[in-house]
Parts: C-alpha cells; structure tokens; sequence
C-alpha cells in the first residue's frame, strides 16, 4: 500500500519523485533533441557606449519631444535678447547718470578778487523725466560772496525743477574767488533727482577747474644777501593791492630759521612775534612791515627766512587759510669781528622773548673773533620800553649806570679783561632791572623792554687813525599778561538761595555758591577757560548766573568748565566773573573736618601779544566758608 504523501511545491514534489522507491527507471525516458540552429547572438562582449546606445532604426520617435523643447527655448533666448537690445539701444532703460549732461558756461581764468560768473547747465537724454533736481554748488577755500567779499561762501544750492527728456534746465552762480597766483581751483557740482513713479534718487557730480590768472596783492621783500653773526639784520615786506576788490583780514606770517633772534618789528606783531593781521587794506595803498633781529651762526652758514601772505582761518587766528603770496630770503652768516651773546635769566639769542612781571638778570658775552688782540674794548647797554622800571637798573660789576640814557657802561678802568683780549678770549659782563610795579603794570598795555649792546675796540697793530671794530645786539623782551583767578564759597550772600544747616551735618544736604572772577593785567588773553572737578559727595545743581556765561558741567568726570573766552586787558579791575551753586552731603568720616567741595580750580588761555600760554590757578575750596561774611572759618566742620 503506497504511503500518504504531504502537499509539497512543485520542486519538493520533483525531489520526492526522483528518490521515490517507486520512481520509474530514468534509461526509460527518451533523450531529447537539441537544436543544431548557431543563432546570430554576438561573438564578443560589448563597449559601455553600445550597450546604452539607441541603434538606429530601434523604437523610432523617441528624440523628437526633447528635440522640440530645446529649439523652443533657444528661440525664446533669442526673441528676448532681441527686445533687450532694442530697449538698450533706444535707452527705453531705467534712467542712466550717463544720460545726464552737466556743462559749464565760464571763463577757463579769471584774476584773484574779480567776480567769476559761470552758469551750470544741466540736459536729460533720458527717456524718463527727472524730477525736483536740484544743483548743489561747492567752492574751494578762500571763496567769498560777490555782493560781499567778507563773507565766506562755500556752498549754495538752487532749485532746476523737473527737467523733461530731451529739455535742459540751467542756473546762473556769482562768485569771487581768491588763490595763489597760477593756481588752480576746483568747483564741483551735484545734481540730485528723482525719477517718476521711484522713490529712487540719483546724483551726478562733474567738476569745474579754474585758474587764478594772477594774485589779489602783490608782495616784495628786500634783505641782505649776507649777515655778520650776532649783527643787527632788518627786513622790509611790503604788500600792495593788486585788485579792485582786495580781500580783508589778510594775515602775513613770517618763518624765522634757527638762530635768529626778533628784536622790534614796524608794525607791532599782531600774533608772537611773526604775525601781522591786516583786517583791510585799501586798494590804493601800501602796507609795509619792517623787521629787525639778529642771527646766529657759523661762518657762511645759510639761513632762510619765509614769508607768507593769505586770510586768516576763522578756526585758527594765528593761521592762513588760503595762502596768496609767498617769498623766502637767504641770508649768508658771515663771522663778525666780535661775537655778542646777550641773554636774560640763562635765555640766550633765540629765545621767545617774553618777560615775567619782576626782577629780571642778565648777561652780556663778548668773545674776540680777530686773528689779533682787541684793545680798549668798550661795552654799553642801553634799555627802554613802557614796562621798564628805569629806577631798577644795575650793573653787575663796576659798570656805571646813566639814568638820563638809561644805559650802563664797563671799559678797561672798571673791568680790567676789556683791556686786551687775545683770539678767541671771551668777557661777561652782568646785570639786573625790574619790571614796573603792579599797581603801573595795571595801565600797560602790550609792555615790552628792549636792551640794545653796543661794543667797540680797537684790532692790535692797526693804524692810530683806523677805524675801531665795533658790534651790535639786542634783546626784545614783551612782558606777559598775568590772569588772576579769585575763587570763592558763599552761604548767605551771591545770586542764589542756599539750603541746609551750617555747620554742614551728616547725612544733611547743605548747598552753597561758587563765585568765579578773573583779573587780566596788561594783554588782551583769548580762549580763556576755567576748570574744576567735585568731589563724590558733591551735587552740581545746575543754576549758573549769569545763565549765558558758558558754563557746563560733565557728569562723567565731575568736571565743571567755564570758557570766558576772550579777556580784554584790564588791570587789577574783574574781566569776567560767574557763579553757580552746588550741594554737599557730609559723612559719617567727615565729622570734625572742613572737607573740600571744589578742587583743581586752574585757569588756561593765550596772549594775544606774547603768543604764549597763560595759566593762573586758586585754592581747594571747603566748607569753610571764611570769605561768607555771615560766617566764619568754624562754621565749616562736619557735625554729627
């Protein structure tokens, strides 16, 4: 009996055939037939290329949707580059600064101090209009207006409107220019629009040159060509006008080289003692500075002298805007027989010149330059000026002082040296003076004091009836402004109403005012200011009287400033005084003391005449208000 057999796959059912023991002999199944047919199938294995490669004739039509698109898209490319170059070409564009014609209508030259009219003009080639354009104007340094050659002009603006394509607009400047003779200057000019439908605005900037075809003033200079060492050298600037409409506040500064030492200058300097300002000058007139110092030098040493001739800056006083003129003399030292070195207090030749109020020393060397002996050499000094005190003058050493001349002498009998000196031998002689009292300075104004050396001797082995050799010097001295600053704290008198207890009491705001006054003496002080700083437990209050003096307050620093500005020359008499209120609360560490409420009180500004720096400081200021009469010094200490 066959067994029952499991529902197996086919292959299963395959296998349990073949191992079936009642599988049927294999020899009796027939051998099949195989095909003989060699078939056309390929004889070798095939590139990449040809295995992907389409052959032709194989599904036909397969290329041509792709093929369409890519002609379509190059025919879109190309009607569209054709429409962009038509716009392009047409300038059917946005507008273009290109587009935008600016012109000038104006000389190419024109002479310093001459009105210069020129015109901008302004065309649209642009398609689209430009509307509300507007022409900005800027003109180099030193141009003024025409209708008034004081005031400086250096920008203006007008209004073009809309300017249509294709249409110009043009606006009409008048000017005055002033520059260097041959220079040239630079007018530029902005256009500023928008265009119709845009928020858009554009600007197109051309420039404008002319040049200045000659100066508004002319300047010569006459010098020696050369200068003994230590002799008296004068130079003579003269300016005259060189136009119809000269320009004002003409500043003329001279740049002296190392070694030369200003002695007196026609006119007094405006500024230090190189700087003349001339506010106007009339165009049928002549302004002439003469100079006179000494210079210092070796042997054939060339030294150069500069002048330069402009408007004064308005930021700066003491300097040019615009140069118009400039000039250098060269000078030769040559080696002067005998050698002079005048100096005061260890200044020697070459200094700046200014003296302090007081008591002043001096020195006069004098060295033998001659290959032989200087015999009987003689000295004198002569001395003058407004701020000198002629009761003060001493000879250091058996000189002789003359009251009616003002001058001291030495010679061989009071100082034996003077009676031979040898090659190269030098002698010194001393003395002193004084300035004039205070109480005199106070009615000086630009006070000066001039000491002017004489000395002469006679070279060993010349003629009897030879001329002797002689040398001269001197010194310019310009006295110095003196500012005072006074400095006080009030409780129950100034401009304002204080507040709390004094005694000050711990924990306790008390409040008092700050008087501030200044003392100008003999020269006119400009930028002058006053600081100060505040202790931590100090309040500034903010109330200043008068409200319009200047005074501001940084609360980063605690530094309270006052700029006065300018102080006119005034004596012992105020210049200018201001008050302001602060607050103090005392602490617990303070108790029994009489602390600061206002330190570093310092003063700073610049003599007009000397062109040095002038500084004047006060005292600390405490609680202890003695100036207050309603208190007095006690009144100031902390309590509990």
């Amino acid at each position: 009996m066959a067994s029952q057999k499991p529902d197996f796959d086919d292959l299963e059912k395959l296998g349990n055939r073949i191992y079936d023991r009642d599988f049927p002999d294999i020899s009796n199944f027939p051998e099949p037939k195989l095909s003989h047919d060699a078939g056309n199938g390929p004889k070798r294995w095939r590139d990449t290329d040809e295995l992907f490669a389409d052959p032709a004739g194989q599904r036909p039509g397969r290329g041509f949707p792709f093929k369409a698109l890519f002609i379509g898209a190059i025919v879109f490319f190309l009607v569209c580059a054709s429409i962009a170059g038509v716009i392009i070409y047409r300038g059917l564009n946005t507008v273009s600064n290109s587009n935008v014609d600016v012109s000038f209508l104006g000389p190419v030259t024109v002479a310093a101090g001459t009105p210069l009219n020129f015109s901008v003009v302004v065309k649209n080639n642009n398609q689209a209009a430009m509307e509300n354009a507007t022409l900005y104007l800027s003109y180099p340094s030193g141009t003024v207006e025409a209708t008034d050659t004081k005031v400086a002009f250096l920008h203006e603006s007008g209004t073009l409107g809309n300017i249509n394509s294709g249409m110009s607009a043009m606006y009409d400047a008048h000017v005055v220019l002033y520059g260097a003779e041959h220079a040239t200057e630079t007018i530029t000019a902005t256009i500023q629009y928008s265009i119709p439908n845009s928020n858009a605005l554009y600007q197109k900037k051309e420039t404008y040159t002319v040049g200045i075809s000659s100066a508004p003033l002319l300047m010569s200079v006459n010098a020696p060509s050369q200068t003994p060492a230590g002799a008296p050298v004068t130079f003579t600037l003269t300016l005259a006008t060189n136009s119809s409409n000269p320009p004002g506040n003409i500043l003329v500064t001279a740049l002296y080289p190392f070694g030369f030492q200003f002695a007196t200058a026609t006119p007094t300097p405006t500024y230090n003692n190189s700087e003349w300002l001339f506010p106007t000058i009339d165009a049928s007139s002549t302004q002439t500075i003469t100079i006179t110092g000494y210079l210092q030098g070796q042997e054939n040493d060339q030294q150069t002298i500069h002048f330069l001739v402009g408007t004064q800056s308005q930021n700066d006083p003491q300097k040019i805007n615009v140069i118009y003129l400039a000039d250098s003399q060269v000078l030769t030292i040559k080696r002067s027989p005998i050698a002079l070195n005048l100096s005061l207090g260890g200044s020697a030749n070459g200094s700046n010149g200014v003296i302090t109020p007081g008591l002043a020393n001096g020195t006069l060397v004098v060295t033998n330059n001659l290959p032989a002996d200087l015999l009987n050499t003689q000295v004198a000094l002569q001395f003058s000026g407004n701020a000198l005190d002629s009761t003060s003058i001493s000879p250091g050493e058996n000189g002789i002082y003359r009251q009616n001349d003002q001058t001291v002498t030495w010679d061989r009998l009071s100082v034996p040296a003077l009676g031979s000196l040898s090659p190269g031998e030098q002698v010194s002689v001393d003395f002193n003076f004084s300035t004039l009292p205070a109480n005199l300075l106070a009615g000086i104004t630009d006070g000066s004091i001039t000491i002017s050396a004489n000395v002469s001797g006679q070279e060993s082995g010349s003629a009897a009836d030879a001329a002797p050799i002689s040398a001269t010097g001197a010194l310019s001295e310009r006295l110095m402004s003196t500012v005072n600053l006074l400095a006080h704290a009030v409780y129950s008198t100034g401009p304002f109403t204080n507040s709390g207890p004094v005694p000050p009491r711990v924990d306790t705001p008390t409040s008092y005012t700050v008087l501030w006054t200044l003392t100008n003496t003999s020269n006119t002080v400009f930028g002058g200011t006053v600081t100060a700083t505040l202790p931590p437990y100090v309040t500034w209050l903010g109330q200043v009287s008068p409200s319009t003096a200047g005074v501001t307050f940084d609360a980063t620093t605690n530094t309270v400033t006052w700029s006065p500005g300018t102080l006119p020359a005034g004596g012992a008499a105020p210049v200018a005084s201001v008050a302001f209120q602060i607050q103090v609360d005392p602490t617990v560490s303070q108790v029994g003391t009489a602390p600061d409420i206002l330190d570093n009180i310092n003063f700073s500004g610049m003599d007009a005449f000397t062109g040095v720096s002038v500084t004047a400081s006060a005292n600390s200021l405490s609680t202890a208000i003695t100036t207050d009469p309603a208190y007095g010094g006690e009144t100031g200490f902390v309590q509990q």
